[in-house]
């Protein structure tokens, strides 16, 4: 599956720059807005949509699959509230998609539920050490996550770990290298996301630009020596010019200095709301109006997504995938390690 895949890809990005057709090579499915954490820096708690029935929610990953789909990131919410989660990973795995999922762990030693997620290629947890994590997460929840990914690797399923820098996180870079290396996971390390809804949470997580420019130069020295990082280092070098840690994404004209990449949200990815609305990437939730794909068709909502009306980010996933999909030589070859493990 993972030569296949990554041919397709390369196909799709050749068929976007020679004739400009567009392919929702991977997709971020939101299944469930309903989450048991109620995380600081987390604008799920804000959204209020339905959710699609299981019978909705496979058809949309069999459109999806049609439409050329290669690899779908499932996240909620806790995708793991959904009773089908486990139908869904299977539909997706059936029809030859890479699957991550993520999900704060809580659940997965209740009754089935490893079994549940055992098809995934990877699970996304998200973990910050232990002196951020219970505080801008959920009270008691550090060691709950950490023995749930201990859980997953013991039961050969692969781990990542996303680490949210912020004032408290960083000073533990440290330690989750040491439990990537400990555990046999990989840890991708995020700037604060959604800043806008945070604001008045008093526990909004600020960290200041000098102690931000530390970490990640820390983080590049870690990469180069070969730790379990995730990120790439073109990643790691983008966000490190990044001006504004208040901002996530530009609306307007790009600041001086602000970096830029071409983006490839609404030509070769895009975010799927839990109710299926179609938007080019979550950070556009509420700043768009989306189509819907139960009510058009996947492929013909995905088509009708025109242009951004944002000119930078430094959103993690996205970033990365726009770093891969321009063919940066380090950001290519970082994704393939991360895929071909599986």
């Amino acid at each position: 599956m993972f030569l296949r895949n990554a041919l397709k890809t390369a196909s799709a990005i050749l068929r976007l720059r020679l004739l400009g057709t567009r392919t929702p090579l991977s997709v971020i499915l939101s299944v469930t807005n309903r989450c048991n954490f109620d995380c600081a820096y987390c604008p799920v708690r804000s959204h209020t949509m339905p959710e699609m029935s299981t019978g909705e929610l496979l058809g949309l990953i069999d459109e999806m699959a049609d439409a050329g789909t290669q690899r779908v990131g499932l996240m909620g919410g806790e995708p793991m509230m959904r009773d089908d989660i486990g139908e869904v990973i299977a539909r997706c795995k059936r029809r030859g998609m890479f699957v991550t999922m993520g999900t704060n762990g809580s659940m997965l030693t209740e009754d089935d539920n490893l079994d549940k997620v055992r098809g995934v290629d990877a699970l996304v947890f998200s973990i910050d050490g232990p002196s951020a994590h219970d505080r801008y997460r959920h009270e008691g929840s550090y060691q709950l996550v950490l023995d749930a990914m201990k859980l997953a690797r013991r039961n050969g399923i692969e781990v990542w770990n996303t680490a949210v820098l912020t004032d408290l996180s960083v000073g533990d870079i440290d330690i989750l290298l040491d439990l990537s290396e400990e555990h046999g996971f990989a840890t991708n390390f995020s700037p604060l996301m959604h800043s806008e809804v945070c604001a008045d949470d008093r526990r909004h997580p600020s960290l200041d630009r000098e102690g931000y420019i530390r970490a990640v130069d820390r983080l590049i020295e870690e990469k180069r020596r070969g730790r379990p990082i995730i990120n790439s280092l073109s990643y790691l070098r983008y966000i490190r010019e990044w001006p504004d840690l208040s901002e996530t994404l530009h609306l307007g004209d790009t600041p001086k200095g602000a970096p830029r990449l071409p983006c490839y949200a609404s030509r070769l990815f895009c975010y799927v709301e839990c109710n299926g609305d179609v938007y080019p990437c979550n950070t556009l939730i509420g700043r768009y109006q989306p189509p819907n794909a139960l009510a058009t068709g996947f492929r013909t909502a995905f088509e009708s997504l025109g242009e951004r009306p944002c000119t930078a980010c430094y959103s993690f996933g996205y970033t990365e995938l726009n770093l891969v999909f321009g063919l940066r030589y380090d950001a290519v070859l970082n994704a393939l390690s991360l895929a071909r493990k599986r």
